[in-house]
């Protein structure tokens, strides 16, 4: 799939559009042979390339990125972790469990094994310190950018967050979405479900170690605000 592929940093604007149209192309080929009516895939800030321009530290592409998305009448779900120490929390315990379990290819980031669920359930939480600061930083500052960025397409937009889907709200942010994507009588569709079991804790504090003392480094960013949201009662 496309969000598998790696791409070098330099890259014509033509050679990443056909990249992609065949990416999608496949998925929507997968799809109608398992009877699917909505495909889409998963597109990485990182795996946007091309010409483009350095801003405050993130690549953005030039205007051919927007020509290519209104070309093709592309909606925009824009799938945010607003908790990005989480991300900095998974991506250094998945590399643990990748070592531990001999894990390789797409399998360390997801499961539909109960098994390797539980083989993951005692990995040690992530030791987020003050050197971790200015990668978080860099990386909030990248949600923003990007937010601003594909809000100004013109194009439909519709933003979601991690946090929400694991909130009491996720069945109707689901919904909505999935309207936003031009899918009509919600009503009779059934609740969907994820093929992949979730690996690890939710919450920051389940995932970080020394949380309470973490938490007085994370004032005022985006991360501090998000874990307070997921220690709240109404999350599952």
């Amino acid at each position: 799939t496309f969000s598998k592929r790696s791409y070098k940093e330099q890259i014509s604007a033509e050679e990443w559009a056909h990249a992609a149209d065949h990416a999608f192309d496949a998925v929507c080929k997968e799809a109608q042979k398992h009877g699917k009516k909505i495909a889409g895939f998963k597109l990485m800030y990182d795996q946007v390339k091309g010409p483009g321009q350095v801003i405050n530290g993130t690549h953005l592409p030039d205007g051919w990125f927007q020509e290519y998305l209104h070309t093709r009448k592309v909606r925009i779900v824009h799938l945010v972790r607003e908790a990005v120490i989480l991300n900095l929390a998974s991506s250094f315990q998945t590399a643990a469990n990748a070592k531990q379990l001999n894990l390789n290819g797409s399998n360390t980031h997801h499961t539909a094994d109960p098994k390797s669920v539980a083989a993951r359930g005692h990995t040690e939480k992530f030791p987020f310190t003050d050197q971790h600061l200015p990668l978080l930083h860099a990386k909030e500052r990248e949600h923003v950018h990007w937010l601003h960025f594909l809000r100004r397409t013109g194009l439909p937009y519709h933003y979601l967050s991690y946090e929400d889907l694991m909130s009491h709200r996720r069945d109707i942010l689901v919904h909505m979405a999935l309207q936003f994507l031009g899918v009509r009588n919600m009503v009779s569709y059934p609740k969907l479900h994820g093929g992949f079991l979730r690996i690890h804790k939710f919450d920051c504090e389940g995932r970080i170690a020394n949380f309470k003392k973490v938490k007085r480094l994370l004032h005022g960013t985006m991360s501090a605000r998000a874990c307070r949201i997921l220690a709240l009662k109404d999350f599952e």
